[in-house]
């Protein structure tokens, strides 16, 4: 009964964390941003782990990762334009014994600060 309530427990808090990225709007302000220089450009790949809180975020390549938790949230692929990454996720939970596949297509909205700083609509995310 307690594994039932722990993965319980666990979708519920990446769901909520899903649900508030994906309902977040993007930047509406029109501004430019700081590109932080050497990082960004169409087709720029990121790599490393990116922390914020109790989550985290693992590029490589083209593709990432999400974890809450330490947990993977979600996966999926990114494209770099300028300073904005825009990912498409598609929402993973897993733990002991469970194991969810969500809707696939939610996009993810970055902005690159600088070479160890993103931010998001959930705050900035550092380089560790």
């Amino acid at each position: 009964m307690k594994r039932t309530f722990k993965a319980l427990g666990i979708i519920a808090i990446v769901a909520i964390i899903g649900f508030s990225m994906a309902a977040c709007g993007g930047d509406d302000d029109g501004g430019g941003g700081n590109n932080g220089g050497n990082n960004t450009g169409s087709g720029k790949q990121l790599s490393g782990t990116y922390y914020n809180g109790l989550e985290s975020v693992t590029f490589s390549g083209n593709n990432f990762t999400y974890y809450a938790a330490g947990i993977e949230g979600a996966r999926g692929t990114y494209t770099v334009n300028g300073n904005i990454v825009t990912g498409i996720l598609t929402w993973v939970i897993s733990g002991p014994g469970i194991t969810f596949d969500g809707k696939v297509g939610d996009v993810w909205t970055i902005t690159i600060i600088n070479d160890t700083t993103l931010r998001d609509e959930q705050g900035t995310w550092t380089k560790r």
